[in-house]
C-alpha cells in the first residue's frame, strides 16, 4: 500500500473490472431478475458504453467514460449470473420421488466413502424411461449404498440410477453444518439416495484431473508405507494430497481452535511454496527472452500437475491460477502488479463458475491474499529486525497478520468463534507445515536411497509430530476459541472499519477520523441490540442426532440441553450443543435424563421446568412421551401444548395424545419404527396438524 491511494487501483485495471463484475453477480443473486430484464440492462448499458467509447470527448470528461465502463460490467455481471442460474435452465432438473424414470448422470467427484456409502456429486444428463429419453440438467448429490462395485466408482463414471431425486432441505442444527447452504453455494439444489441394484455404470468419460488419479494413489499407498504413526500419516496426505479423510475430529478440532486449520487443505500457501522453490532453482537462468519463456512454461506445468496430484479442489485451482498469471506476467516481462493478477484470477474463476461467489472457501482465500497485498509491507516498515532470524520470524507473523486481518469478519460471520492464539499457532505449526511439505515432496523422490531415505523420513516424522502437537497445544489453551457472534451486517461495518483505519494510517486520511467513529458507533450499536435481542430468545430444538434423543430449551442466554441416551454425552453431540451456544451466544448445561421422564425439577437458573415428560418455560411448553406410556395429564394452556416429541419403538395412541395434549406441533423422534412413523404422518395430514420427522427433515427448531 503505498502513500497514494490511488496508485494501487491505477496500476491493476483488472481490479477497476472485475469489481463491478462482481457487484453484478451479488446484485442478480439479491434481487433474482428474469433473463429479459437482465439482457436489456446489459443491452443498454454495452450501447452507451460503445457511444462513450468511440466519441471524442475533452480531458476533463474522461471519467464518464469510466462511469459507462462500470456500468457495462455492473450488468454484464447481472446477466451472467442469472443466465448461469440453475433455476433459469430450460431443462433444470426437478424432483421425481416416484421413481417413475431413470436418470442419467455423469460423476463429478467422490467426495467420500464411509461404512454404508459412498458419497458422490455428479451431473445430470437426463430422463429415461420406456418412452425415450429427456434432457435435465443439474447438480445431484448421490449416496450409494456401499458394495464392491460402488467403491470402485471415480470421476468421469456415467451412470443409470433408479431413485428418488428429492430438494436439499433437511434443517441443519443451529450453528451446525448446513448441508443445504453448502449445496446451494455449489450451485447443486438435489440429492438421490441409491440402493446396491439400482444403478448401472454404462460408460467412463475421461476427466483431467483422472489422470492423476493413478499418480495419486500410488503416492497415498507410499506414504500408508512410512514407518509414521496414524495421525502423522493422516497430516501428510492432508499437506501433498489434499486427502483430509483420516484426519479424525479431534485433531480437526485443535487446528479449527488453534486458527491453523488452512494448512490442512492443500491450497494457496502450498502452490505459493511450490512457485517460491522453483523460482529460487530457475532463477539463475537470468531473463532473457528464452530463459524466461522456459523457466516460465516448466513453472506452469509443474504448479498444474501438482494441483491434478493434489485433488484438483477449487482451492488449488484457485491457487495455479493465480501463480499461473504472475508466471505469465514475468515471461512477459511485465511488472508483477499483485492486485491486477488477484483480479484476473478471481475473474476467470467467477467465469467458469459464478456460484463461487457464495463459497466460503473462495471468498476465505482471496480476502487472505488480499490482505497479504494490501498489508504485508506496512507491518514490515513497522520493525527493523537486526538479523536473519529475526526477520524471518517478522516476516512470517506479518504474513500471518495481513492475511487474518482480512478474513477476520468472514470468519466471525461463518464460524461464531476467534482463534485467540492464532499468531504464535502460526509461527509455529505453518513453519512446521512448510517445512513438511517440502519434505514430504523430497521423500518421494529420494524415499529409496539407503540412508538419506531414512534421514528423510525421520525429519518428516518430527516435523509433522510439531505441527499436531503444537495445534492441539495452541487449542487447548484458557480462551483458546471464544464465542464471537457476527452477522451479516457487522460484518460488513468490520470490514469498513479495517479499510478507514488502514486508510488514516498508511495515507494519513485524518479526515475520515469521523467516519471512523461513525463506524465503530455504528457497530458498538448493533452490538447492543443484538445483546438484547439474546435477552428475549425462547426456543426449543431437538438436534439431527441418531442415537437417541437429544433436545434444548433455550430461554435467553440460558440453554439447557437434555438427553435420553448415555451415547448423548459423547462428543459427538457435545460438538453439537457448544455449536449451537456459540452460534445464538448461549451459555450451556448438559443434563441425562433417561426417556426425559424424571420427576420435575427446576433448570439450572430458574427459568425452565422438566420432568414427568414435561418441559416448559415462560413461553414454550413441550412434552416428551415413549410408546406405551399412558397419556397422563393435561396440557398448561388452554391453547394446548406447542409440541408433543414422540420417541422409542412401538406404535402410538395419536388420538388419545391430541385429545389430551391438543399439540400444535408433532415431532416423531429418530428411533420410532417405520410403520409408526408412517401411521403418525397420515393421522397429521388428515387432521392438519404439523409434523416434522428427525429422521427425514433434520433438526426440529422451534421460535418464540
Amino acid at each position: 500500500m503505498s502513500n497514494d491511494p490511488w496508485s494501487d487501483v491505477v496500476r491493476a485495471p483488472g481490479l477497476r473490472a472485475v469489481l463491478p463484475f462482481i457487484g453484478g453477480l451479488v446484485v442478480a443473486r439479491l434481487g433474482a431478475p428474469d433473463p429479459a430484464t437482465a439482457w436489456a440492462l446489459c443491452s443498454g448499458a454495452f450501447v452507451v458504453f460503445a457511444a462513450m467509447a468511440v466519441r471524442r470527448t475533452q480531458y476533463k470528461w474522461r471519467w464518464v467514460s469510466g462511469v459507462a465502463f462500470l456500468l457495462f460490467s455492473l450488468s454484464f455481471g447481472v446477466l451472467f449470473q442469472t443466465m448461469r442460474a440453475p433455476s433459469n435452465h430450460p431443462h433444470r432438473l426437478v424432483v421425481d420421488a416416484d421413481q417413475r424414470r431413470a436418470l442419467l448422470v455423469e460423476v463429478s467427484e467422490v467426495t467420500g466413502i464411509s461404512p454404508k456409502v459412498v458419497r458422490c456429486r455428479a451431473e445430470a444428463l437426463g430422463w429415461v424411461d420406456s418412452t425415450g429419453s429427456a434432457v435435465a440438467r443439474g447438480g445431484v448429490l448421490l449416496m450409494i449404498r456401499r458394495d464392491s462395485v460402488a467403491t470402485t466408482l471415480r470421476a468421469g463414471d456415467r451412470l443409470v440410477l433408479r431413485a428418488p431425486v428429492n430438494g436439499i432441505d433437511r434443517v441443519a442444527d443451529p450453528g451446525g453444518f448446513d448441508r443445504a447452504q453448502w449445496a446451494a453455494s455449489q450451485g447443486i439444489f438435489h440429492e438421490a439416495f441409491v440402493e446396491s441394484g439400482n444403478w448401472l455404470r454404462i460408460g467412463h468419460e475421461p476427466q483431467l484431473a483422472g489422470l492423476f488419479n493413478e499418480w495419486r494413489a500410488n503416492v497415498s499407498g507410499w506414504f500408508d508405507s512410512l514407518d509414521l504413526a496414524p495421525t502423522e500419516k493422516g497430516l501428510v496426505k492432508a499437506l501433498v494430497l489434499g486427502v483430509r479423510n483420516d484426519i479424525d475430529m479431534e485433531q480437526r478440532d485443535a487446528f479449527a481452535k488453534s486458527g491453523t486449520m488452512h494448512v490442512l487443505a492443500v491450497s494457496g500457501m502450498h502452490v505459493g511454496l511450490i512457485y517460491w522453490i522453483l523460482m529460487q532453482l530457475m532463477g539463475w537462468w537470468g531473463k532473457k527472452w528464452w530463459a524466461r519463456v522456459t523457466r516460465g512454461v516448466l513453472i506452469v506445468a509443474s504448479l498444474w500437475a501438482f494441483s491434478g496430484v493434489a485433488g484438483g479442489s477449487p482451492s488449488i485451482v484457485r491457487a495455479a491460477l493465480m501463480f499461473s498469471v504472475f508466471t505469465v506476467a514475468e515471461v512477459c516481462g511485465r511488472p508483477n502488479e499483485p492486485l491486477n493478477s488477484l483480479s484476473v484470477a478471481a475473474f476467470v474463476l467467477l467465469l467458469w463458475d459464478p456460484s463461487m461467489i457464495i463459497q466460503l472457501s473462495f471468498l476465505l482465500s482471496f480476502m487472505a491474499v488480499l490482505g497479504i497485498i494490501l498489508f504485508y509491507k506496512p507491518f514490515m516498515r513497522l520493525w527493523s529486525p537486526p538479523n536473519a532470524v529475526l526477520h524471518f520470524m517478522w516476516s512470517a507473523a506479518c504474513v500471518t497478520m495481513a492475511a487474518q486481518l482480512m478474513t477476520t469478519p468472514l470468519s466471525l460471520w461463518a464460524f461464531g468463534a476467534f482463534p485467540t492464539w492464532f499468531l504464535p499457532a502460526n509461527l509455529i505449526v505453518v513453519t512446521a507445515s512448510t517445512g513438511a511439505v517440502i519434505v514430504g515432496i523430497a521423500a518421494l523422490i529420494l524415499g529409496h536411497v539407503p540412508w538419506i531415505g531414512d534421514a528423510v523420513e525421520w525429519l518428516l516424522s518430527k516435523l509433522l509430530w510439531v505441527m499436531g502437537e503444537g495445534a492441539q497445544w495452541f487449542g487447548e489453551l484458557p480462551g483458546s476459541y471464544p464465542a464471537v457472534r457476527m452477522d451479516t451486517t457487522q460484518c460488513v461495518l468490520m470490514y469498513g472499519l479495517i479499510l478507514i483505519l488502514s486508510a488514516i494510517v498508511a495515507w494519513r486520511w485524518w479526515r475520515l477520523k469521523w467516519l471512523l467513529a461513525l463506524s465503530v458507533g455504528a457497530l458498538l450499536f448493533t452490538w447492543h441490540t443484538r445483546l438484547r435481542s439474546t435477552a428475549g430468545q425462547r426456543a426449543f430444538v431437538v438436534y439431527d442426532y441418531r442415537d437417541g434423543v437429544l433436545a434444548g430449551m433455550v430461554h435467553g442466554r440460558e440453554l439447557v440441553v437434555l438427553a435420553d441416551s448415555a451415547n448423548a454425552r459423547d462428543g459427538y453431540a457435545r460438538r453439537r450443543v457448544e455449536a449451537h451456544a456459540r452460534k445464538w451466544g448461549l451459555g450451556s448445561t448438559m443434563e441425562l435424563a433417561p426417556s426425559m421422564m424424571h420427576e420435575p425439577r427446576t433448570g439450572s437458573t430458574g427459568s425452565t421446568v422438566h420432568g414427568l415428560g414435561l418441559w416448559a418455560n415462560d413461553a414454550l411448553c413441550v412434552r416428551f412421551l415413549r410408546s406405551g406410556s399412558e397419556v397422563h395429564g393435561r396440557s398448561m394452556n388452554s391453547s394446548g401444548l406447542d409440541a408433543v416429541v414422540l420417541q422409542g419403538p412401538g406404535r402410538f395412541d395419536i388420538d388419545a395424545i391430541a385429545s389430551a395434549h391438543h399439540p400444535q406441533r408433532v415431532v416423531l423422534a429418530p428411533d420410532m419404527e417405520l410403520s409408526s412413523l408412517r401411521y403418525v404422518r397420515r393421522w397429521c395430514e388428515d387432521h392438519d396438524v404439523y409434523c416434522h420427522d428427525i429422521r427425514r427433515q433434520g433438526a426440529f427448531i422451534l421460535e418464540r
